[in-house]
């Protein structure tokens, strides 16, 4: 495995002022520790000839439009407010989860914890996964983009 989690899972409460935003049951990033976005890899963590390992996914939980702009070859994509309806889609597996800059997925990592799911931050998120050059794909054969 090219990466591994850092921590046990944390418990996280519930943000029902941004649950109307990110998805019934959502955890939002608490600065205070309860979720630990510093246990996130950074790009220099992968490997840049296979920056996902065997049995490893990335989960990408930006929006549709994000997602069509540029992503992951093989990411699943599951927009962030949709996530806590679809979990089940999630298989058993180390899961790298991405988004633009690092701030959504970083709130997705502690949910996913909470719940028994082994997963990473990608710091930075796909912004810095483009400026490393690494793997992506556009819908309709554009050049991938991350705005």
């Amino acid at each position: 495995m090219l990466w591994t989690a850092g921590t046990d899972a944390v418990g996280c409460r519930p943000a029902h002022d941004d649950e109307r935003r990110y998805g019934e049951g959502m955890p939002r990033y608490d600065p205070s520790g309860a979720s630990d976005p510093s246990d996130g890899l950074t790009v220099a963590d992968l490997d840049p000839a296979q920056p996902i390992g065997d049995g490893q996914l990335v989960l990408d939980v930006r929006e549709q439009r994000e997602w069509d702009d540029g992503h992951v070859p093989g990411a699943l994509h599951v927009p962030m407010a949709d996530l806590p309806s679809r979990i089940d889609e999630l298989p058993d597996a180390a899961i790298l989860v991405v988004c633009r800059s690092g701030a959504r997925s970083a709130r997705v990592v502690a949910w996913l914890e909470h719940t028994g799911f082994e997963a990473r931050n990608l710091d930075d998120g796909m912004q810095a996964w483009l400026a490393a050059g690494l793997p992506m794909e556009a819908a309709g054969g554009e050049a991938p983009v991350v705005r």
